[in-house]
């Protein structure tokens, strides 16, 4: 099954997939639940729920989760209670869990789950998890590795350090990186 792009036809085997494009690609600026001033007026400022935020600005509740999680806006310790994980995508493009243990947020990536899953968590802890053919959602066993954080920064910076320059450049200067952050 493949999931295609609305705007630009372009095809993708996941659903999360085509969620970071659209993100990183067709999300424009001046959606009002893309501004962090915006989102944190509604959410601290006038005590709004995100499902509220997201009905008052015409999108869903994954949106806004997903806007506030970029802007590293704090959530209310009310919401951390809820018993439940949910499935998100983080504001690098790596799908990822998220729950709440005793008022404390626990985020893990996908990939890494997985990782222990496969080589288990003494060959994960300490490592980085590699994606082999590079991209952030393909989370395919076969395709994930452990790899030493150095080496993997080699590996990476060796292949695509000016690709990821150019990225970051670009997505600085569309606005999409929180203060400069990569």
């Amino acid at each position: 099954m493949t999931f295609s792009c609305a705007d630009c036809g372009r095809e993708f085997g996941t659903k999360q997939g085509l969620g970071v494009h659209r993100n990183a690609t067709h999300e424009a600026e001046d959606k009002p639940y893309t501004d962090a001033e915006t989102l944190r007026e509604m959410y601290w400022g006038r005590g709004m729920s995100m499902r509220q935020i997201a009905d008052e600005l015409g999108t869903d509740h994954d949106r806004v989760d997903y806007w506030m999680d970029v802007h590293d806006i704090e959530t209310r310790t009310g919401y951390a209670e809820q018993p439940h994980a949910s499935l998100t995508i983080d504001k690098d493009g790596y799908p990822l869990w998220k729950t709440y243990v005793d008022g404390y947020h626990a985020r893990v990536r996908v990939h890494r789950l997985l990782a222990v899953a496969e080589y288990g968590f003494d060959a994960v802890v300490g490592n980085d998890v590699h994606h082999k053919n590079g991209v952030r959602w393909d989370n395919r066993p076969e395709n994930i590795e452990p790899m030493d954080p150095s080496e993997h920064r080699r590996h990476h910076g060796l292949e695509r350090a000016d690709e990821q320059r150019e990225l970051m450049t670009k997505l600085r200067e569309a606005g999409r990186l929180n203060g400069g952050e990569a």
